[in-house]
C-alpha cells in the first residue's frame, strides 16, 4: 500500500479520534462554580487555561488566599469543590 494513502486516511481519521482527560469534568466544576460566584472563568470547558487560572487568582484574591491560580485544598475547600 502507498504511504501517502496511509497518510491520507490519517488526517481524515485523526479528528475522530478523541483523548479522554480524566480531569476534564473536575475542572468544568470548578469553571462552573467561579461562574455562579461572579468570576469569568471563560467557556466551561474542562480545559484549565490561561482564563480559567485568572479567574481562579481573583477568586483567591477576594477571599484572602494568596493568589497562585492552582487548585489547591483551601481554594478547593472555598469554592466547595472535591477533588475526584
Amino acid at each position: 500500500m502507498d504511504w501517502r494513502i496511509i497518510a491520507a486516511a490519517v488526517l481524515v481519521l485523526a479528528p475522530a479520534l478523541t483523548i479522554s482527560d480524566p480531569y476534564a469534568e473536575f475542572v468544568s466544576n470548578v469553571q462552573r462554580k467561579l461562574q455562579a460566584l461572579g468570576f469569568d472563568a471563560g467557556p466551561i470547558n474542562g480545559d484549565f487555561d490561561a482564563k480559567t487560572q485568572a479567574a481562579l487568582a481573583q477568586f483567591q484574591i477576594s477571599t484572602g488566599i494568596p493568589a497562585s491560580g492552582q487548585l489547591d485544598d483551601a481554594t478547593l475547600a472555598q469554592l466547595e469543590v472535591q477533588r475526584q
